[in-house]
């Protein structure tokens, strides 16, 4: 006799170890969901014998329990909790207000922009380096002289970024066409 896809339970079926392994449990929580009365499709009779679960059924279960907990929750709150819950958030929103007004907070977007600035400015001064310095490795023959030049166009590009202002003005340093801080008016990095 052909079984119908109808009476077969949705998801997995699972022992209790495969259970408590499919949820990333131990075999102790899967004992206290049977206590709590976790849906079964055959239950123990003794030894010899185990446990079957549908995956989808105690999926279910699980989600219905968290509800049932949460509205607990909210129901157990009484007017003298929510009233001091209410007051501490209260406080709390002040604090904030008086620590934006004396400046000591800042906007994490605007944290945001300018880290992005600051690296986009790394970013355009190393990209520059391997155009202003081919021209003259495409000549040079000594691997440390090499070595040298980019340690010391890389190091001017990182100490630029110490002196980066996230004011309204950023300083061009990092560009690679100003010459390196310090370098006579022609000279580039390493001549």
């Amino acid at each position: 006799m052909a079984s119908h896809a109808a009476d077969r339970p949705k998801g997995r079926c699972l022992n209790r170890a495969e259970l408590a392994d499919f949820f990333g449990v131990a075999k102790t929580t899967v004992d206290d969901w049977i206590r709590r009365g976790c849906p079964a499709l055959e239950k123990s009779k003794g030894k010899g014998s185990s446990w079957r679960f549908s995956s989808a059924q105690v999926s279910s279960w699980l989600l219905d329990e968290a509800r049932e907990s949460g509205i607990r929750d909210t129901a157990a709150i009484d007017f003298d909790e929510a009233k001091r819950r209410k007051t501490a958030a209260d406080a709390a929103l002040a604090e904030l207000s008086l620590k934006e007004r004396r400046g000591e907070l800042v906007d994490a977007e605007e944290i945001r922009q300018v880290g992005q600035e600051a690296f986009l400015l790394v970013r355009q001064g190393l990209e520059s380096i391997p155009q202003q310095l081919a021209p003259r490795f495409a000549v040079m023959t000594d691997p440390k002289r090499i070595e040298k030049l980019l340690r010391d166009a890389i190091s001017e590009r990182l100490h630029a970024l110490s002196d980066f202002d996230p004011g309204p003005e950023h300083p061009e340093e990092l560009d690679g066409d100003a010459p390196p801080a310090g370098a006579d008016e022609g000279q580039r990095v390493g001549q």
